[in-house]
């Protein structure tokens, strides 16, 4: 919106109707008469009752209601009318850009709000202490100022939607179905980044956040205990199995981008970098850690399987960790290319270009097969369905005991990695003249490798505390999966190639590419008619 109303220059610029007459963008138009309609009042009209509204919940609930009534105008009135006259954007500029602006920052508002909501209802259930400094009374108003702030900040400063009849959906292009050579502006700068990061900020958060409440509700009101656990009771085969499916779920989420980027990073120019040779590598790890940690945790939880009636299960905790150790050694492999990057271009030529960085990946490789060898004691990494989680231990002469070694590589990675990332950080601010994209490889790599080191921090929390509490185990867990599932995502919104890439097989997938051909066949009948 401050395109719309503060640079009215710019805004022509980038949404000039004036390509085509106004019968010309008709015909990229299809009339769809339908509308839908559902309404939020009631609900508010008893959520704003004394008794609901003195509760935080039900405050934050309310907000989400005004936001949705507010979105409910734009999704179903205003598409409604654009569907009924088939409309593209130029055909009611002012209307659907207006409409578009209060659709993004109503969806960035909702996100926020639930994310909120879902925090509220955690916090509130583990500790009534921290609820009431949090959130009681007046204290939820601030939340919801945060929230109000949010979606302000979408509305007036990121590009708003407009709606195409032809496709049935809002996009951030206004020219998406008309044919390049017919308007040639560059389409990337309509993309709405922000958007994108809070989209996927959102599955993740959400996942993680209403998977922790749903086992926090189950262990509450079922006042499972450690040795109820251990007893197999029939409600924690209720939780074991529940906490399987939400592994599934974000196993889905979490490994398809991750394939993107692999598919993405292997075509040149790309691979000839050697950041993005590690890049790849780490994206091979992610879609090895997910399948263990994800795939398979899911699959044991939900079938209630052990060492005992799965044999396969140790061998498969073995490869897990070395997975993992790989993971850990090319993440630092990935910071110190970086740095000699930025710091050295003579260093950085002698130990990475061109085939030197398949040495480092080798290195990493036999940092996690070392961890296949017994050095210190019989192996007995295995899934424990009653915490949620796999159990890297030593079983040496029937006598449990911690892993050492393991715990060790996860200290040093996290200390490392805060020591290269602190000095790229030094080398980025004395050298004001860094190459844009090297700055942009800099940022990514980082937020990559913090992935790995906040999995590195609760890994290590849970390895030194005696009896850790199932929630912690599973946080840790979930700490696991977010460490290899957000490298997809981090490469998707900070990398302009692999977003292209993505955004091409979203395309091909909602067959927008196919409706772009049968717009240029019509135009080109409708010219030889005339």
């Amino acid at each position: 919106m401050d395109l719309y109303l503060l640079h009215r220059e710019k805004f022509n610029r980038l949404y000039n109707c004036d390509y085509l007459n106004q019968t010309e963008w008709e015909n990229y138009a299809v009339q769809r008469p339908v509308m839908g309609w559902s309404t939020y009042v009631p609900c508010l009209i008893v959520m704003s009752g004394p008794s609901f509204f003195k509760s935080s919940c039900y405050k934050i609930m309310f907000f989400l209601g005004i936001i949705d009534i507010i979105c409910i105008w734009v999704n179903c009135f205003t598409t409604g009318f654009l569907m009924i006259h088939g409309s593209v954007y130029c055909m009611f500029p002012n209307l659907e850009f207006v409409a578009g602006a209060i659709a993004i920052g109503g969806w960035s508002g909702q996100c926020i709000s639930c994310a909120i909501l879902a925090i509220n209802r955690c916090i509130d259930l583990w500790s009534a202490y921290w609820s009431e400094v949090l959130f009681s009374g007046r204290r939820t108003y601030i939340w919801i100022s945060i929230a109000w702030i949010y979606m302000l900040y979408f509305f007036f400063f990121t590009n708003a939607v407009v709606y195409t009849s032809s496709a049935i959906m809002w996009f951030f292009d206004p020219y998406l179905t008309v044919p390049q050579d017919l308007i040639n502006v560059d389409r990337e700068q309509y993309r709405n980044w922000q958007h994108s990061a809070n989209d996927y900020s959102l599955v993740s958060v959400m996942f993680v956040l209403y998977a922790f409440l749903i086992v926090s509700i189950r262990i509450k009101s079922g006042s499972i205990t450690k040795n109820q656990i251990k007893a197999n009771s029939p409600n924690t085969m209720w939780t074991d199995s529940s906490i399987g499916y939400v592994y599934l779920a974000l196993g889905v989420v979490y490994i398809i981008p991750a394939f993107i980027c692999v598919t993405v990073i292997l075509q040149p120019p790309l691979i000839y970098n050697s950041s993005y040779k590690m890049l790849c590598f780490i994206s091979l790890m992610d879609i090895l850690n997910i399948v263990a940690c994800c795939f398979f945790a899911g699959v044991y939880s939900i079938t209630g399987a052990d060492y005992r009636n799965t044999p396969s299960m140790l061998t498969v905790g073995s490869v897990t960790l070395a997975c993992w150790v790989s993971y850990c050694a090319i993440n630092v492999s990935l910071a110190t290319d970086r740095l000699f990057c930025f710091c050295s271009a003579r260093w950085y030529q002698m130990l990475f270009a061109g085939k030197r960085a398949f040495g480092w990946i080798g290195v990493a490789i036999l940092a996690g097969a070392q961890m296949m060898v017994p050095f210190d004691g019989e192996q007995f990494y295995h899934y424990d369905s009653s915490i949620g989680g796999w159990r890297f231990e030593l079983n040496p002469r029937g006598r449990f005991q911690k892993n050492y070694r393991h715990m060790l590589i996860n200290i040093g990675t996290f200390l490392i990695l805060v020591l290269l990332y602190s000095s790229i950080v030094v080398a980025t601010c004395r050298k004001s003249k860094q190459d844009k994209l090297q700055r942009q490889a800099a940022f990514q790599s980082a937020a990559i490798c913090g992935f790995a080191m906040g999995a590195d921090i609760f890994c290590i929390i849970v390895q030194n505390i005696e009896n850790p509490s199932i929630a912690m185990c599973y946080i840790a867990n979930f700490a696991w999966q977010l460490a290899h599932g957000g490298t997809g995502y981090a490469c998707i919104i900070m990398n302009k190639t692999i977003r292209e890439a993505t955004y091409k097989r979203l395309c091909k997938i909602l067959r927008i590419c196919g409706l772009q051909k049968h717009h240029v066949t019509t135009v080109v009948t409708m010219n030889q008619t005339s």
